[in-house]
């Protein structure tokens, strides 16, 4: 939770008994201890009842992925050992398209007949 080191450590104990003075540090130390015990205490108290309700649809719902991991294993094998095997796949029965064909453009007025009534 806390992420301290030695070095930060030591800066916060010198920084409180700069505040708070030696007499009054190890009191200081043990109220916020537990006051920390209680908070953690506090948060636990809050999640449990969530986590417990929550449960039964929790594990329906691992059950419901259980099974369909069980359903896509197989095919999902398949996929990778014929993908591993180069010679067990099939060629696929035309290897190449013919090309379209270029569309005809539409006669603009320059283009078209010498026509007078065109123009």
């Amino acid at each position: 939770m806390l992420d301290l080191s030695p070095e930060k450590l030591l800066v916060l104990l010198t920084v409180g008994l700069l505040v708070v003075g030696p007499n009054k540090l190890p009191a200081a130390a043990r109220g916020l201890a537990n006051g920390l015990a209680r908070a953690r205490r506090l948060a636990t108290g809050l999640t449990e009842p969530g986590r417990a309700s929550l449960g039964e649809p929790r594990q329906i719902l691992e059950d419901a992925l259980g099974d369909l991991r069980a359903a896509v294993s197989e095919p999902i094998r398949e996929i990778r050992s014929s993908a591993a095997d180069p010679l067990r796949r099939e060629a696929p029965a035309e290897t190449t398209r013919p090309l379209p064909q270029p569309l005809e453009r539409p006669a603009s007025v320059g283009d078209g007949p010498d026509d007078p009534s065109v123009n």
